[in-house]
């Protein structure tokens, strides 16, 4: 009698636990390696920014941080005068504006410059 009195759990299928255990554990393997990866990568990226930055410091003192400083396309066009400072062709010219149309401008010139030189040079 004292089975009929307890409310009774309803039941959870084996299956949907056991690949849900199963899930957990290959994602866990997953994201390690994932982990591992990224952070090796990470730190050679930081490195190489830290080398580039600090080396353009000199060239260029108001640069503090290259994907803040350059993202204007301003300091990328002084940093061309500094590398073709005796070339005869003309070397573009910054936009005045202050807009994310005026950067990209900027951003474009020192592209198509240097593709221009890669072109020329072969």
């Amino acid at each position: 009698m004292s089975i009929m009195n307890k409310p009774l759990k309803p039941s959870i299928p084996k299956r949907k636990n056991s690949l849900k255990k199963q899930w957990d554990k290959t994602t866990k393997v997953v994201n390690v390696k994932q982990k591992i990866h990224s952070n090796v990568s990470d730190k050679y990226t930081e490195l190489q920014i830290a080398t580039f930055t600090k080396w353009a410091k000199k060239k260029i003192p108001e640069i503090n941080a290259i994907d803040k400083d350059f993202q204007d396309g301003k300091k990328l066009i002084e940093l061309l005068e500094l590398f073709y400072e005796n070339d005869t062709e003309e070397l573009p010219k910054p936009e005045r504006g202050n807009s994310r149309v005026h950067y990209i401008q900027n951003v474009n010139k020192v592209l198509e410059f240097l593709q221009k030189k890669l072109d020329d040079n072969g």
